[in-house]
């Protein structure tokens, strides 16, 4: 068998993507061809920090700031967890219509569904795909639990023209799933992957590519390589990614691997190459739940491009570029909390 191929590492630590088989950003390029190839050199450029592109280069929008599951790593499962966008849970229409028409008009090449939520919960999920696609977006993400993946939402996102089905497991056992994801079934979203196999070899497709993802925590961390031994056969992708301890998690520090040290030397590209936009339309720097103290303004006011090279932005990548993120309390502690790999 092909070893294991490092795809994607990200500067901070935190989450590297491997394949074996096949190179998932290859297919993509020969889907998409050039255009694919030049957002792939300007991400390479973006997490390097040697360029800043003119929009971002990818969107994460919250369509729903609600979730089915309470997963012991996640602050949402918390039993003290207060939900900041109750008031706005869900993004208007409109609004998302407004984002994805901004993102489109500056050549915006990817996207991700999903942030503190499950974006399945959300019925016109498929709806939303489509029209980034009819948009233009190339790269559209959505991240789930699984839950909630029947066949036929499986076929509404093969048919809407997702590019990327990103499923975290984070156990290889029933066992170890049960204690990390409260409230799922590890055997249900076994069945709903194998439905969504079938029904994407069914339609004769190579879309959306599908992504299993593996948050390393003290508990699950020995299950790692049965894992990837497990899906090899079946994810065309992994992501492993490393545990950022969150002060209103349930997951104790001492079910952490590495916990709670602060590397001498972090760095993060997020502010290089995206922006999170939360159900109310405020807008932050990066994905991390810490990141939710830097926000940088509202899309319903301002314009994502205004926001984007906006005296914030220019201050926080300023600091992060010359080392100095200690300097950022929401930065500081992100990097204190990362449970980095040993």
């Amino acid at each position: 068998m092909s070893p294991e191929k490092l795809l994607q590492a990200e500067p901070s630590g935190q989450v590297r993507l491997v394949g074996f088989e096949i190179d998932p950003f290859l297919v993509m390029a020969a889907e998409f061809g050039e255009r694919f190839t030049e957002y792939r050199e300007a991400w390479a450029r973006a997490t390097a920090q040697t360029e800043i592109p003119e929009f971002p280069l990818s969107l994460d929008l919250e369509q729903n700031a609600t979730c089915n599951l309470r997963c012991l790593m996640c602050p949402m499962g918390s039993k003290d967890y207060v939900n900041p966008m109750a008031d706005t849970p869900v993004m208007d229409r409109g609004l998302y219509d407004q984002l994805i028409d901004e993102g489109a008009a500056h050549g915006l090449p990817a996207m991700t569904f999903g942030y503190l939520s499950e974006p399945l919960l959300r019925p016109d999920i498929a709806d939303l795909t489509a029209y980034a696609r009819e948009q233009g977006v190339m790269d559209i993400r959505l991240g789930t639990n699984g839950t909630l993946l029947s066949r036929q939402v499986a076929r509404d996102l093969i048919q809407a023209g997702l590019t990327r089905l990103e499923i975290s497991l984070d156990a290889a056992t029933e066992a170890t799933f049960n204690k990390l994801r409260r409230g799922g079934s590890y055997g249900r979203v076994v069945r709903n992957i194998d439905a969504f196999l079938e029904e994407r070899a069914r339609a004769g497709s190579t879309w959306p590519l599908l992504r299993l993802s593996f948050l390393r925590t003290g508990l699950n961390h020995l299950e790692l390589d049965e894992f990837i031994t497990l899906w090899r056969g079946k994810a065309d992708f992994f992501s492993i990614q490393e545990m950022i301890l969150y002060e209103d998690a349930d997951i104790a520090s001492d079910q952490t691997v590495n916990a709670g040290r602060r590397p001498e030397q972090f760095t993060c590209a997020q502010p290089w190459q995206r922006l999170i936009v939360r159900s109310n339309g405020d807008v932050y720097p990066c994905c991390s739940a810490y990141g939710t103290r830097l926000v940088l303004g509202n899309a319903q006011k301002e314009s994502l491009h205004d926001l984007w090279h906006g005296p914030a932005m220019s201050d926080l990548r300023g600091r992060l570029a010359e080392g100095r993120y200690a300097e950022i309390p929401a930065c500081r502690e992100c990097a204190e909390q990362s449970v980095l790999r040993g």
